[in-house]
């Protein structure tokens, strides 16, 4: 196998690796805010901020020991990684906003095409500046 090849196939089992720990913390996301507002009774924007904080603390583990095998400082990843998230949520709802306002598309389309442009931001700020 050449070695371009090999470190394809390297980028493409890290990004299989980023696609399952994100997909994970979306599901926990999904759970715990479904479980706080139906169990514990609290208020959409309280569950989704606490299940928010709860699906990034398992993302940051997936990524830092599987998805990336980072070898950086555990508290440098972290702050690099919430800055990448926090940027990521912040442009994903720019981005969502301008497009609604603009009408160049559906609802369901722009909700859509932030959803898949948002993952390839956060890898690309994952991979090459918060784990290493």
């Amino acid at each position: 196998m050449s070695n371009t090849m090999r470190k394809t196939l390297h980028e493409v089992m890290t990004a299989s690796k980023f696609a399952v720990v994100g997909l994970v913390a979306t599901l926990i996301h999904i759970l715990m805010v479904w479980f706080l507002m139906k169990i514990f009774s609290q208020p959409p924007f309280a569950a989704n901020a606490l299940a928010f904080f709860t699906a990034f603390g398992f993302s940051y583990m997936g990524h830092y020991h599987w998805s990336f095998k980072s070898q950086a400082k555990e508290g440098n990843s972290f702050r690099r990684f919430f800055l990448v998230a926090g940027s990521a949520f912040l442009l994903n709802n720019i981005l969502l906003v301008y497009m609604l306002e603009k009408a160049y598309f559906s609802e369901l389309i722009s909700v859509v095409i932030s959803v898949f442009i948002i993952p390839l931001y956060t890898f690309i700020g994952s991979r090459f500046w918060a784990f290493k």
